[in-house]
């Protein structure tokens, strides 16, 4: 589901993506991690969302993006704010 919503790696893209679910009662909180980003100033992407099922199959809600930029270029840490 998440790489079919979000996309995966290409040798264009990214380097690598990791997919992780964690279960709560009712739903699902799935993360992607895109490393090795091609890109001069950001270096890995996040995208978190809570998914459930329900009778029509499975719903991925709207993903909250953050990155991590390239040494140098700003944070070291994910976040929302820009890279330079």
């Amino acid at each position: 589901l998440i790489l079919q919503t979000w996309g995966g790696c290409t040798p264009d893209t990214c380097e690598s993506v990791v997919v992780t679910a964690q279960r709560s009662i009712d739903y699902y909180t799935v993360t992607a991690i895109y490393e090795g980003l091609r890109d001069d100033s950001t270096s890995a992407r996040k995208k978190v969302a809570d998914a459930y099922f329900n009778s029509s199959g499975w719903i991925l809600g709207n993903p909250i993006i953050t990155q991590r930029c390239q040494p140098g270029r700003g944070h070291q840490d994910f976040s929302s704010a820009p890279c330079i």
